[in-house]
């Protein structure tokens, strides 16, 4: 889906933002991600002060966000929010 997206949009992979939603310790929180990276969980457990961290299923995800994967909105609903430093510049 991201690779389509860069190819439509004539984009970098690393301009794609990709939203994602995680269960932790203290409940859902939302990650917004450069698409050229991949999400620390481990560093999500930290910021989150939890001790795991898991993907949210499809249909929890969908319940919260009301979206689906490939089209969760990146600010929605009333989750914590993380933020990839490189989205930052």
């Amino acid at each position: 889906m991201i690779f389509v997206s860069t190819k439509i949009y004539d984009l970098h992979i690393g301009q794609i933002v990709k939203s994602l939603v995680f269960e932790t310790g203290q409940g859902l929180c939302r990650v917004l991600c450069s698409g050229a990276n991949s999400v620390d969980t481990e560093m999500v457990a930290v910021r989150t002060n939890s001790e795991s961290v898991d993907m949210a299923s499809p249909d929890r995800e969908n319940d919260v966000t009301g979206g689906s994967i490939g089209g969760v909105p990146p600010l929605t609903s009333d989750l914590q929010v993380l933020m990839d430093d490189d989205l930052l510049g």
